[in-house]
């Protein structure tokens, strides 16, 4: 069976996060998912939707049932996705200053991307306290699945913060294509890049207003990453990542 219903991350609390869930298991769902299935998507006693953990690993359908207590869902049979994957895989985003994050993450999960890490760097503005990075995180996550309910995905994207670059670019997949938006001359014009084979994903990385520093850039290089422009204007950085990440889409096709 494929996905046709409204869509609810509800992770086990009793067995963690990994655990399979079983045909019959009966869930009480958090208040959360409540809210939204009862007073967003309206669902009534009786009604089905997919209920799955954040990792989008199984989908099973399950029937409703509501009380003063709250939501349970009855799990009912497996379903499969029939989702297609975005090339956009990984988003790499130097540190913005207030809301921009948050804007860039919601959009950036409409469009599919399955990874955000924010960064800070050299030119970054905006700085974030080692106490106040907690609480940055779990914003931002609650960002990403809000979105991703809201645009159906059926999984929630993973957010992380990194103090540096070269703390980041250690965990970048070095079998995947990475490109970094940038207005120097020597950039390549996104037309120019080939189409992807099927089954290959790339990450892009998207600088401060101040852009990369020149370290920054040939740490980088070193890691396999190539210069891509989005054109002859010079744009904000939510709005280079947002129009990046469609125009890689756009090039790299589905």
């Amino acid at each position: 069976m494929s996905l046709a219903r409204p869509i609810v991350f509800e992770n086990r609390p009793d067995v963690g996060q990994k655990a399979a869930f079983q045909s019959g298991d009966n869930l009480q769902l958090s208040k959360d998912n409540h809210h939204h299935i009862r007073n967003v998507l309206r669902l009534k006693d009786g009604d089905t939707c997919m209920i799955c953990d954040s990792t989008g690993e199984t989908f099973w359908v399950a029937s409703l049932e509501f009380s003063v207590d709250g939501a349970k869902a009855t799990l009912l049979e497996k379903a499969t996705t029939g989702y297609t994957s975005s090339p956009v895989e990984h988003l790499i985003l130097a540190l913005c200053k207030g809301k921009k994050n948050d804007l860039v993450i919601e959009k950036a999960t409409e469009l599919g991307v399955r990874k955000i890490s924010i960064v800070r760097t050299k030119h970054s503005i905006a700085k974030v306290s080692k106490k106040d990075q907690t609480g940055k995180l779990e914003r931002w996550l609650r960002v990403a699945e809000a979105a991703a309910k809201q645009s159906q995905k059926p999984f929630i994207p993973q957010v992380a913060f990194f103090e540096s670059l070269a703390d980041l670019v250690n965990e970048v997949d070095s079998k995947r294509s990475h490109y970094i938006f940038s207005l120097r001359k020597n950039a390549t014009p996104i037309r120019e890049i080939p189409a992807r084979e099927a089954g290959e994903f790339c990450s892009c990385a998207v600088g401060p207003e101040g852009d990369f520093s020149e370290e920054e850039y040939e740490l980088f290089f070193q890691n396999g990453f190539h210069e891509l422009s989005l054109g002859p204007y010079r744009l904000r950085s939510e709005t280079a990542a947002i129009t990046g990440i469609a125009a890689l889409q756009a090039r790299l096709g589905f």
